[in-house]
């Protein structure tokens, strides 16, 4: 299992997508060596930071989210300054969302 990040290391990780000023809302324990963070903004966007120890093709990703927690993945976010959809950091992979 991978251990909960505080409220820093979230917005590190968050910033590398550029998204920002954001409330946690909930973080979901989704299995081994996954987390599941949501967030929202103060215009009631939506964002979601999927953490694993590896990282399918997203749209495989985005299936299994909305089968396995009713989230309609509505685009995946880019890490700035780079064409990568995802973030490995810490021996995790990352991946930050619209939904």
């Amino acid at each position: 299992m991978i251990n909960h990040l505080s409220g820093v290391e979230l917005n590190k990780i968050l910033s590398y997508f550029g998204v920002s000023e954001v409330n946690l809302i909930q973080c979901i324990d989704a299995g081994p060596d996954e987390e599941l963070y949501l967030f929202q903004d103060g215009n009631d966007n939506k964002y979601g930071l999927w953490s694993r120890d590896y990282m399918s093709e997203l749209k495989y990703e985005a299936t299994g989210l909305a089968n396995d927690f009713n989230i309609d993945v509505k685009m995946w976010l880019r890490v700035k300054n780079s064409e990568a959809y995802t973030l490995e950091k810490d021996g995790n992979t990352y991946a930050a969302f619209v939904y």
